[in-house]
């Protein structure tokens, strides 16, 4: 009987996965808000109000308040002007800092925390990129520090301001889902020999200039426009590519898990990665 049940249900495990996959998806009907900020479809808070788990949003407790944030990239949707239809959406992107006491380090060479690489998201080619400070060259890289996608000089320190955005811009000639930023010393291109270089604060960001008037070495993150392309599989960009119609591969292929004297089978899953979708998650609390 028992053998009769488990083999019955292997067989019934596509009809499983399809019903699943439609629930997954969501519906546009669902209004939702986090404090003052209403989450438009395809984004959603509650199980069957977002499309799938890469528009999973959560609302996050933050020093200046509850925030709502995409919950598998960790950036926040600002409550700016919303294009879903054309699958566009503000976000709070983050500064890097060089020579600012605690907001930065104090090499030459900074990595941006953003990573969007096997998501469907990236920073639109609608962004620009700028840096805040005086004496410096400062540079965008792709993924790593020998191909610049652009770069921009700011101005001599010893020259009056004459702007609200005492630095420099530049456009970003192509979309992003990963970068790496460097600032180098005017001083130290012009006068290779010459050691003294600045220590001064500055800063470099990617965002969306027609979302901000200005910007203060002060600031932390700067809005940036974030674009996806259509999402077809809750997994990994490089898995959903082998994907094949009404049959999802598991995010991890070598998952061997077990609660107590139990093997868990796929769809169904402990660790995230692990499960198709959260329809076949939230076993771990029950082990």
């Amino acid at each position: 009987m028992g053998i009769r049940m488990v083999f019955y249900f292997i067989l019934q495990l596509p009809q499983l996965i399809q019903s699943a996959s439609t629930f997954e998806a969501g519906e546009a009907g669902c209004k939702e808000t986090c404090e003052n900020v209403s989450i438009p479809y395809p984004f959603g808070i509650k199980r069957g109000c977002y499309q799938n788990s890469w528009f999973r949003v959560t609302c996050n407790k933050t020093i200046s308040g509850t925030k709502p944030f995409i919950s598998r990239i960790n950036m926040e949707l600002l409550p700016s002007y919303w294009l879903v239809e054309d699958n566009r959406v503000t976000v709070n992107n983050p500064v890097t800092n060089l020579n600012c006491d605690d907001k930065g380090n104090n090499g030459t060479i900074s990595s941006s925390s953003v990573n969007l690489q096997g998501s469907p998201f990236f920073l639109s080619e609608q962004n620009i990129f700028g840096s805040v400070g005086c004496g410096y060259l400062a540079i965008i890289f792709r993924n790593n520090q020998t191909d610049p996608i652009a770069a921009c000089v700011q101005q001599r320190c010893e020259d009056p301001i004459s702007s609200k955005l005492p630095g420099c811009l530049t456009m970003v000639p192509e979309n992003l889902t990963s970068y790496t930023t460097a600032l180098r010393p005017m001083t130290e291109i012009i006068s290779p020999g010459e050691k003294e270089s600045s220590k001064r604060c500055t800063s470099t960001f990617v965002g969306d200039s027609n979302e901000f008037s200005e910007i203060s070495i002060d600031m932390t993150h700067v809005p940036a426009t974030l674009e996806w392309n259509p999402v077809k599989c809750d997994l990994e960009a490089s898995l959903c590519s082998m994907v094949r119609p009404h049959y999802a591969l598991p995010y991890k292929t070598s998952c061997n898990e077990r609660c107590g004297n139990v093997d868990i089978p796929f769809p169904f899953g402990i660790e995230v990665g692990c499960y198709k979708s959260e329809w076949f998650s939230n076993l771990q609390q029950n082990c």
